[in-house]
């Protein structure tokens, strides 16, 4: 154990601090230029790959890029790097071509600056410390001189398996003279030989492109892996679980568990290859006897250590039975009533508390809405490919138009307003909420509402209409090609919905939806004003600017059902599966910070932004409230957030507590004189060589 060291058990729940120190960074100029031209090239090679290059040259693209990540990551990260399995000759030769083509330096450079990035993650001591800001881990690190603690810590590394290996160390020796052959030279030179292709296509598309993707995709692992996800393994250190970068990067994305267990070949506790190719190519070559000795973490673990350190989202969380489903559900707590925030006043039913079921029925399938769906998204493809060739510009400008329209509908209205009682509106608002609402196809208010406070109430179970634990596809919009489970319907009578039941403008809309509003308003006019205004052709107006946007608005409202209960931070409260997604938000206009949202299911703003970025919902609120259509404005207040926060969240709001001994006893992977001696007792060993 290195002075200093303290063990996992004794660390706090949080994550490490942001760096508040002023640097000096010595810019490299030459890299800079270099990857200023990278950059550009790589634009100008993608105008040429979808407006010059052949189709033989776009399958070589992917297949270089792909042998680009497998040189990365089954080679320079898993074999040399972490030694989390290993390689004969022939695998090791073909590993070290593939990683040449990268042009990531060479295999022992790459390995030194890892190892010293586990050993001291997100210190100063990290080559591409994630505490220093995006850019900066991204690829700033990148363009200027490595600072001295960086180089300090790399020179005490223990780096004999790579000097022991003749395959690195005759790649290491003559890299500058391999690099510019295998690297650039050898990409465009097949497409230029081999099918005449423009040797401008060849370079830009090849090289240069094909080089600044798979740079970004492994940056990402630096940057986006260590700042956006879950922590389901170990909550005190910054690595997350991100399913978007594994997508990029064939299976580095799962970060929080590499670090966790930087030895464990996989990189992933996943039993298939979903998101992982890089895996697949590992026990491909297993299977032909070039990789052995494959090591992985077991069950027992992964589960001590999730249980131990992890954030918990590693296992199935219970519903929240206290849960409200926003202003006025008589579950809510008194204190919070008493603390929450109320600005723009003008002038505060019952639910039972039931343990929803456990058992599911056997749900029928609703063919006419299948056939329904199934007919929308073919329309909404027809409706992208005439607006991109064929629709005007006032109809694309129309069309985004009416989408806005939709996502206030959805998100102002029936569900910041009419579910959650978050605010009050006046007439006229309400009356224009309404109309906006209708122009989604999503059911009327009422039914909406209905829906949405017995999701609230019974988020995650059988009561739940869109219960995420039934799977993406289910929770997306799966729910909506079924019959209601029967706790669903049952859950929804007791609901006490005398609120909307008051409003006429909730009413006049339910009474007259199917034969009067919703032919009108969703369909009929959004297509009949391009038509007869600017006469464009009926067939744009119907799939453009109907189909497209009932599908698009559709899809951005289920995200928030399905990807918003996956993936994701829980910085309020982590026994529930409501996660805060970034991307989420940016569909729909700030209702991705859903973790926030089901803890204060009553706050206008959803979310505990100060600001519009990425919440422009929010702004129409206040907007309206500026002009006194909009009052009573409820929100959480700082002290009730941060006490909320502080009992139930996973730490990734921020909080820090002095002494965290971060970092010191991080391995870099399988021989790391730190590793625990009692991991090495339990982790399992695969395709082990035979004696001989």
């Amino acid at each position: 154990m290195p002075p200093n060291s303290t063990t996992f058990d004794s660390v706090s729940p949080t994550v490490p601090p942001p760096e508040t120190k002023t640097y000096k960074y010595e810019i490299v100029w030459k890299k800079v230029i270099f990857f200023a031209y990278l950059h550009i090239g790589a634009v100008y090679g993608l105008y040429l790959l979808v407006t010059e290059a052949k189709w033989a040259t776009w399958l070589w693209g992917y297949l270089i890029i792909f042998i680009s990540t497998q040189g990365t990551g089954a080679g320079a990260h898993r074999l040399w790097c972490h030694r989390t399995y290993k390689a004969k000759l022939p695998l090791r030769i073909l590993l070290a071509f593939y990683q040449t083509i990268t042009f990531q330096k060479d295999i022992y450079d790459w390995c030194r600056d890892h190892r010293v990035h586990h050993k001291y993650s997100d210190t100063d001591s990290d080559p591409h410390n994630a505490s220093r800001g995006f850019f900066y881990s991204h690829i700033g690190w990148l363009m200027i001189k490595k600072q001295e603690e960086v180089t300090s810590k790399g020179k005490k590394l223990d780096l004999s398996d790579l000097e022991a290996d003749p395959v690195v160390m005759f790649q290491r020796k003559y890299y500058w003279y391999l690099a510019p052959v295998i690297a650039f030279l050898m990409p465009a030179a097949v497409p230029w030989y081999f099918w005449n292709e423009s040797f401008e296509v060849s370079w830009y598309v090849c090289s240069i492109l094909r080089y600044c993707l798979t740079l970004n995709g492994t940056c990402l692992v630096n940057s986006a892996a260590h700042i956006f996800g879950t922590r389901p393994y170990d909550k005190n250190i910054l690595p997350t679980q991100n399913l978007l970068v594994s997508y990029i990067t064939n299976g580095e994305g799962f970060h929080n568990y590499h670090h966790a267990f930087p030895w464990d070949y996989k990189a992933a506790e996943l039993g298939g290859y979903y998101g992982n190719w890089t895996t697949a190519f590992i026990d491909l070559m297993a299977k032909i006897g070039w990789a052995y000795d494959l090591k992985s973490a077991s069950v027992e673990m992964v589960e001590k250590k999730a249980m131990r350190t992890g954030d918990g989202s590693w296992t199935f969380d219970t519903p929240n039975e206290k849960a409200v489903w926003g202003w006025d559900d008589k579950n809510m707590d008194e204190n919070d009533i008493k603390m929450a925030e109320v600005s723009y006043r003008t002038a505060t039913k019952t639910l039972l508390k039931e343990e929803p079921a456990a058992n599911f029925t056997v749900d029928d399938i609703l063919w006419k809405k299948v056939f329904y769906f199934f007919y929308l998204h073919v329309s909404a493809f027809y409706g992208l490919y005439l607006l991109t060739t064929t629709a005007s510009w006032k109809t694309t400008i129309w069309s985004y138009f009416l989408l806005l329209c939709c996502v206030e509908g959805i998100t102002v209205g029936t569900h910041r307003l009419w579910s959650h009682r978050a605010f009050k509106a006046k007439l006229p608002l309400r009356i224009l909420l309404a109309f906006f609402q209708t122009l989604t196809f999503q059911k009327d208010v009422y039914d909406w509402v209905r829906d949405h406070r017995v999701h609230h109430k019974y988020a995650d179970t059988n009561a739940d209409p869109h219960n995420a634990t039934r799977g993406f596809f289910f929770s997306h919009m799966g729910w909506m090609m079924i019959k209601k489970h029967k706790e669903v319907i049952e859950k929804g009578k007791a609901l006490d919905m005398s609120d909307l039941e008051a409003d006429p403008v909730v009413m006049i809309q339910r009474k007259y939806y199917w034969k009067v509003w919703a032919p009108l308003v969703t369909f009929l006019i959004p297509s009949i004003i391009p038509w007869y205004f600017w006469n464009e052709k009926y067939s744009v107006c119907w799939h453009a600017c109907n189909m497209l946007r009932v599908c698009i608005s559709l899809h951005g409202a289920s995200s928030v059902n399905s990807a918003a209960h996956k993936w994701g931070t829980k910085p309020y409260d982590k026994n529930m599966r409501a996660v805060e997604t970034t991307t989420v938000s940016l569909i729909s206009l700030g209702e991705g910070f859903h973790n926030y949202h089901h803890t204060f299911p009553w706050d206008y703003k959803a979310a505990e932004l100060g600001s519009y970025d990425l919440n422009w919902n929010t702004a129409f609120i206040d907007f309206m409230a500026k002009i006194g259509w909009a009052y009573d404005l409820k929100t959480a207040t700082k002290e009730m957030v941060e006490k909320r926060a502080g009992r139930t969240g996973d730490g990734s709001r921020g909080e820090v507590v002095e002494g965290h001994g971060y970092g010191e006893v991080n391995v870099w992977g399988w021989g790391d004189k730190d590793m625990d001696r009692e991991d090495m007792d339990m982790a399992k060993i695969t395709c082990q060589e035979k004696s001989t």
